[in-house]
């Protein structure tokens, strides 16, 4: 069923609204023209009728009451900021998401005039959601949704993401390289419209740039311990080398005079790693339409790349988004200014080695610049030096915390 099939079928049939509040509200006083609302439900049984406007226009059922005997002719808006719980809610009583519900925001999505985009991928995926919906020559023609590639999905979830897919006009994602990943991506294709655009983009990390986090294997920081809120914290990203030290006893001091020293990383190897970084984004470029290694090798020293080992950029990411534009037979209009001056990835930019630093020769980290770190009350600015006290104080205390019995291993929150 494409877009105008779905939106003649909602039509034919008869609307709940699973909500009484706000968005409720306005979402029954912008469509109840169009589309036939016959009732309410939420879960406060103190809520009787739906009132618009000071005019009672629907009653307000239980929830479980009423899907217990839905007839077959009805379809869910649930309408709320919160609508995903009340989506989850539904899914667990044995409703399905595109047939059966949505939310408000997704309806009025799929009701727009405009064009569907979807982007879909890793976080620099939802940065080049943000910036496309700054570009007006785009958002002309599209709405674009965003849905985050590589965490698990519940099985709700995923029957959402395959709907949206079914139903959007514009493809944007990621082609990752891991074979079980290709897998996923795969199986969510078959899902999308032979009508649709597609737009492959490469997943770019760096090797060469922060080699003190190792190998891909070994992107985790056994001490980054993040809240139960949340999956990232401000130093998830590992040193791998100042960990060692930590665990030997090594005092801050002597941890910052050892990795300062501007021969810690040989010239050699750092020149080979980024070699191997380039041959790697050559061969993921072979696989997509969007192509970046040019940009990364011109701008090398000139722009800051890279913000830790696997998250690119604020440059880069305006930098593939305006590909994207130009692919598509847009203006480039983005307002870079603005962009580059809002963190597009809530992450922390790990400041490099000053052997990386001269080994590379980038010459726009020369002269001790400062560095954005990432925490929940906003980003901090620090040197080099700073974050490695900071770094040093955050893990040590972690691995006391570790070592008595406080936390749990650290490693099953990553």
């Amino acid at each position: 069923m494409n877009r105008k099939e779905w939106m003649d079928h909602i039509k034919s049939l008869n609307i709940i609204l699973f909500g009484a509040g706000d968005y409720a509200k306005r979402f029954y006083k912008d469509f109840h023209n169009d589309y036939n609302i016959i009732g309410c439900i939420t879960n406060n049984p103190n809520e009787t009728i739906l009132s618009v406007d000071d005019i009672e226009v629907c009653a307000i059922g239980g929830v479980e009451a009423t899907i217990a005997t839905l007839p077959d002719n009805v379809f869910i808006v649930c309408a709320s900021a919160r609508a995903y719980e009340m989506e989850s809610q539904l899914w667990s009583l044995g409703l399905i998401p595109g047939r059966d519900y949505c939310s408000s925001d997704m309806f009025r999505l799929i009701a727009s005039e405009k064009k569907i985009a979807l982007s879909y991928g890793v976080c620099y995926m939802r940065a080049i959601h943000d910036c496309l919906k700054e570009s007006l020559s785009f958002s002309k023609d599209y709405e674009i949704y965003y849905s985050l590639s590589y965490m698990s999905r519940s099985a709700a979830e995923d029957a959402f993401l395959k709907f949206v897919v079914s139903i959007c006009d514009l493809y944007l994602y990621n082609i990752t390289l891991s074979l079980a990943e290709r897998r996923k991506q795969e199986e969510v294709l078959r899902y999308l419209s032979t009508r649709a655009k597609k737009i492959s983009i490469p997943i770019i990390s760096s090797g060469a740039y922060h080699p003190q986090a190792g190998t891909m294997d070994k992107w985790f920081n056994p001490y980054g311990i993040v809240s139960s809120k949340t999956r990232w914290g401000s130093f998830t990203s590992p040193d791998h080398n100042v960990n060692e030290m930590l665990e030997k006893g090594f005092c801050t001091d002597a941890i910052l005079e050892t990795i300062s020293d501007t021969n810690y990383y040989d010239v050699g190897w750092l020149e080979k790693r980024n070699e191997d970084d380039m041959r790697g984004y050559a061969y993921a470029e072979s696989l997509t339409n969007i192509k970046i290694s040019d940009y990364l090798k011109e701008n090398r020293g000139i722009k800051r790349l890279f913000i830790n080992e696997s998250h690119i950029s604020n440059d880069v990411i305006i930098e593939i988004t305006r590909r994207i534009l130009i692919l598509l037979g847009y203006t480039d209009d983005l307002p870079v200014t603005s962009l580059l001056s809002i963190q597009l990835v809530n992450t922390s930019e790990v400041p490099l080695y000053p052997s990386v630093i001269q080994g590379l020769d980038l010459e726009v980290y020369k002269n001790n610049p400062k560095y954005s770190l990432f925490t929940f009350n906003g980003a901090k600015e620090v040197t080099f030096e700073e974050y490695v006290n900071l770094y040093c104080d955050y893990c040590r205390n972690m691995m006391r915390y570790l070592e008595e019995g406080f936390f749990p291993d650290a490693r099953r929150h990553l």
